[in-house]
């Protein structure tokens, strides 16, 4: 989030709008937009329906614990009626690069 958020205005000036879902609580994404002072909006999905419907889910966690559910990173870009133009798929130590996102787009 916080490279997102660096790179805001060069996101937004090529036309993005940054959306991040996570399946966390509404409380707990609130806590994080204000301790990591981010100004995109962030969307929770508790119990994964879209991480599901999307195919991102982790299935290397187990049912009951904190981190069932959580979906693997994976960033998607979507045009003005929904049609999904690109998957950038990255993983806990590594994502894509702002620029990468950038031309997902063009």
């Amino acid at each position: 989030m916080v490279q997102l958020q660096q790179n805001l205005k060069k996101i937004n000036n090529a036309g993005i709008e940054v959306v991040f879902l996570s399946y966390d609580s509404p409380a707990t994404l609130k806590a994080a937009k204000q301790k990591q002072n981010v100004d995109f909006t962030l969307l929770s999905d508790p119990d994964s329906k879209t991480i599901d419907a999307y195919d991102v889910r982790n299935p290397n966690t187990t049912k009951g614990t904190k981190t069932y559910g959580i979906p693997y990173p994976t960033t998607f870009v979507v045009d003005k009626k929904g049609k999904i133009k690109a998957i950038l798929p990255g993983t806990t130590r590594t994502r894509h690069s702002v620029d990468e996102l950038i031309k997902a787009t063009q």
